[in-house]
């Protein structure tokens, strides 16, 4: 705002340098085509670009000396790019007018309030330049530290993921020592009481015995079988579905395998097992119907849904799945395996042979009942 106004003082200034009592058609042009030349600069902004319509002002001011009156404003705008060569260049042909122009009267006596009003703007320009810079600094370091701000919650996010993944790691690993704990240690001395019941009612001779120990008999198998489930439990809640992926393609030794894995490790047993299954039927269906020699597999979690994309560069895209269609139109066993495991979560697929086989996998995270 400070700058606007120093321009339009130093515009009226020029002004009244130049018009005395009359206003003839003539000054109105000039005054127009300075305030077209100030708005460009204004508008603009760009070093080179202002310096151009300055020095080509200049060109035109000696050839029509009245513009010499609009100096102190030309020259603010210079100190304000900082176009420092071009203001002594203004002085100079002020100066070189005023000699071979004498005979322009307007000249010979407002020239030296020109010339005053040149330091004037000179002195302007120096000020507004200061608190433009000082601007400038003020918002680049407001400008870096949102920046150092953002990098810092970035890198706080990511270290949260880390720790969660690591205790998330940690947990698994500890779910799967309980579970062998259980099968290695209980499992096993419930197994050996078993059998010796079943020695001991074989040999048992006594009527009152019988009903108690095949009672014992009853609550040791039940026992064992909430073990065993409780030990699958912990095994099934520990699987590592990234893990499972990359250990299982490991056996393609024949294609390369592109894994992009962005998904949380809270899913489901059953949809871990699902998207397993998945993978593997989909690089089966590429071993024996393809020509392919790379695959993509891309995993990823959105907030309502997964979505799951498995692409080829096999050659014979459409050939391959018309060799895995039957007779009736539908597709083979794989890909309508692959169609009935996705359904069972109310997901979608598609299958595309357009420049290499391709599925399209999406499941909704929230299943309807």
């Amino acid at each position: 705002m400070s700058t606007l106004c120093d321009r339009l003082l130093l515009f009226a200034i020029s002004i009244l340098l130049i018009v005395k009592n009359q206003v003839d058609y003539v000054m109105v042009c000039l005054i127009l085509a300075v305030i077209i030349t100030e708005a460009m600069i204004m508008y603009v902004r760009q070093k080179k670009t202002v310096l151009f319509i300055c020095v080509v002002f200049l060109i035109v001011s000696f050839f029509v000396p009245k513009l010499t009156a609009f100096y102190p404003l030309l020259v603010y705008e210079c100190v304000l790019s900082g176009i420092y060569p071009v203001i002594p260049m203004q002085f100079l042909l002020a100066v070189l007018t005023y000699v071979e122009k004498f005979e322009y009267r307007i000249l010979s006596k407002e020239i030296y309030g020109v010339l005053i009003f040149m330091v004037i703007g000179i002195a302007w320009g120096i000020k507004a330049k200061k608190a433009y810079d000082l601007s400038e600094k003020v918002h680049n370091l407001q400008d870096e530290e949102s920046f150092l701000l953002q990098k810092n919650k970035k890198s706080h996010e990511e270290l949260v993921i880390k720790q969660d993944t690591e205790i998330h790691a940690a947990t698994l690993a500890e779910r799967n020592r309980i579970a062998r704990e259980i099968h290695d240690h209980v499992g096993h001395m419930l197994s050996r009481s078993i059998l010796q019941l079943g020695a001991i009612l074989a040999i048992n001779k006594e009527e009152k015995m019988k009903a108690p120990l095949n009672d014992l008999k009853i609550t040791l198998d039940t026992a064992m079988n909430n073990i065993r489930e409780s030990v699958h439990d912990l095994k099934d809640d520990s699987v590592d579905l990234e893990y499972m992926v990359k250990d299982m393609v490991k056996q393609y030794d024949n294609l390369k395998i592109e894994i992009d894995y962005d998904m949380s490790p809270y899913l489901s047993k059953e949809l871990k097992y699902c998207l397993v299954a998945i993978i593997k039927e989909s690089l089966t269906n590429t071993i024996k119907h393809s020509d392919s020699t790379r695959v993509i597999i891309v995993m990823r979690e959105h907030p309502a849904l997964y979505q799951i994309l498995i692409e080829d560069n096999g050659s014979k895209s459409k050939e391959a799945i018309k060799a895995m269609d039957d007779v009736s139109g539908k597709h083979g066993i794989g890909l309508e395996n692959i169609r009935e495991r996705v359904n069972a979560f109310q997901g979608n697929v598609r299958f595309s042979g357009e420049n290499g086989f391709k599925i399209f996998i999406s499941i909704p995270k929230k299943q309807r009942g």
